[in-house]
C-alpha cells in the first residue's frame, strides 16, 4: 500500500499554458527533479569519471512544438526579420523558397507519422 501511495505521488502534474495574446496552447508537463549518476567507468574518454547530477524539477512540452506554435511564438516576439535572418548564401545557407515540410507539423497536422 505504501508503494502505491508513494508511485501516485510522484506522477507527473498537467497543465495547459496559453501564448500571451494568442490562442495557442501548450499541454505542459511538470518533470520531478532529482538526483542520478551521468558518465561510466568503462565508457569513452568523455564519459569518464561517472559523477552525480542534480536535476531540479522542470516543466516541458507534453508533445512536440509545431511548426504553427513555433511561428505563432516567433512573430509574438517581435524580432525584425532583418535581425532574425543573417545570411550571405557563402557562410550560411539562404531561407528556402518553399515550405519543405509539405503542411506537416502546422495546425493539425503531426509532423511525424
Amino acid at each position: 500500500m505504501l508503494c502505491a501511495t508513494a508511485a501516485l505521488s510522484q506522477l507527473p502534474k498537467k497543465e495547459t499554458r496559453t501564448l500571451p495574446g494568442t490562442s495557442t496552447k501548450f499541454a505542459m508537463v511538470l518533470l520531478h527533479g532529482g538526483v542520478f549518476t551521468m558518465g561510466s567507468a568503462q565508457g569513452n574518454a568523455d564519459e569518464k569519471p561517472p559523477h552525480k547530477v542534480l536535476l531540479s524539477p522542470f516543466w516541458i512540452g507534453e508533445k512536440e512544438v509545431t511548426f504553427t506554435e513555433w511561428d505563432t511564438f516567433f512573430k509574438a516576439m517581435d524580432v525584425p526579420q532583418t535581425k532574425a535572418i543573417k545570411v550571405d548564401a557563402v557562410s550560411r545557407p539562404t531561407p528556402q523558397y518553399i515550405d519543405l515540410t509539405w503542411g506537416m507539423g502546422r495546425g493539425r497536422q503531426p509532423s511525424r507519422q
